[in-house]
């Protein structure tokens, strides 16, 4: 059964259609750690998780009328809680990092997305901030 669990999982998150905030089975740290898929809109989730789990952000950015709305790399506000793994930035304006669930405690998530102006466009003045707060047991 464990196979077809991570088949299920591969396959939905290979089609972008993972839900957001939704714990899947996977193997990362141990048999009974999970992945938890977190989206922008997560934004102002309260969750608890598991120590060993993984949280993985994906932030999509957004591209309108000369203008790119990107997103920062996430980071998380206590690294003992939740240690930082891979992480960066895409060219359409998105952000991703992979955090784990190290110790027990409470952290939050979070990231700011700014608007880059093509030659010729002007962006308005406004800083959107997104945040989890995770709690890990």
């Amino acid at each position: 059964m464990r196979t077809v669990s991570h088949l299920t999982v591969a396959c939905v998150m290979g089609l972008g259609l993972a839900p957001a905030a939704t714990a899947a089975p996977g193997t990362v740290t141990g048999p009974d750690a999970r992945t938890v898929v977190l989206t922008t809109e997560d934004d102002d989730r309260i969750l608890t998780v598991r120590s060993g789990d993984v949280l993985d952000v994906r932030l999509a950015g957004h591209h309108d009328r000369g203008r790119t709305f990107s997103w920062h790399v996430p980071s998380a506000s206590d690294s003992m809680v939740l240690g930082k793994a891979s992480g960066g930035t895409s060219p359409e304006g998105g952000a991703g990092r992979r955090f784990s669930a190290n110790a027990r405690g409470t952290a939050t998530i979070g990231s700011q997305r700014t608007c880059l102006a093509d030659a010729g466009y002007r962006c308005p003045e406004v800083t959107l901030s997104w945040k989890v707060v995770v709690t890990v047991r």
